[in-house]
């Protein structure tokens, strides 16, 4: 927590006497915009809201990968998701514990330099091009907060766990906070609107 909080000074400080960094990357590239100030509609809700929005109240487990993966199911992954980031666990059949995050990129640079080193059906070491200690939120956190924190720390994703252990319950995205935003203000002008009609009766 006191490293979060150091790098977040640092980054105010760095807005306040130049153009943001993160805010350039994200008006040249396809991440979305995020307001400065959390939107109202974020008020009730929490970090699990934000990451069961868009499947409709479901929860579906993230793409994770084991910290000695197939290099076939790796393979897999690359080649059917788009992800940018996948949370590396401990054994993704049998313990989600979180022990690091895998960039697409390094493990994109993993399998070339293991290609005709290795048959499809080995193991490869993800743990060795793995982020360590990377951040992550509980799923119970306050919405308002954490979306202040991609805000303010341009980041592109985040890992969720289940409360109170660091077994991965999710992930979240700039694009998950987007889209969470048109759908509760959407409902929220629904709701106003319903108010106004029954009010005029």
């Amino acid at each position: 927590a006191p490293i979060m909080v150091a790098a977040m000074v640092g980054k105010l400080v760095g807005d306040a006497l130049s153009p943001s960094f993160y805010d350039t990357v994200a008006e040249n590239t396809s991440l979305p915009t995020l307001g400065s100030v959390p939107p109202a509609s974020f008020e009730d809700h929490t970090v699990y809201d934000v990451m069961t929005e868009l499947d409709h109240g479901m929860h579906f487990m993230p793409v994770c990968l084991s910290e000695v993966e197939e290099a076939d199911f790796i393979e897999q992954v690359l080649t059917k998701t788009e992800h940018n980031g996948f949370p590396v666990v401990k054994d993704r059949g049998a313990d989600v514990t979180l022990t690091g995050l895998v960039k697409r990129k390094d493990l994109e640079a993993l399998i070339r330099e293991k290609e005709g080193q290795v048959l499809l059906n080995e193991s490869v070491n993800v743990a060795s091009v793995m982020e360590l200690s990377p951040w992550s939120i509980e799923e119970s956190t306050p919405a308002a907060r954490v979306y202040q924190w991609f805000v303010n720390m341009g980041m592109r994703h985040l890992v969720v766990t289940i409360d109170g252990t660091q077994q991965v319950a999710g992930i979240i995205t700039r694009h998950d906070w987007y889209e969470s935003q048109i759908n509760w203000e959407s409902e929220m002008e629904a709701e106003k609107e319903e108010k106004r009609k029954s009010q005029g009766k």
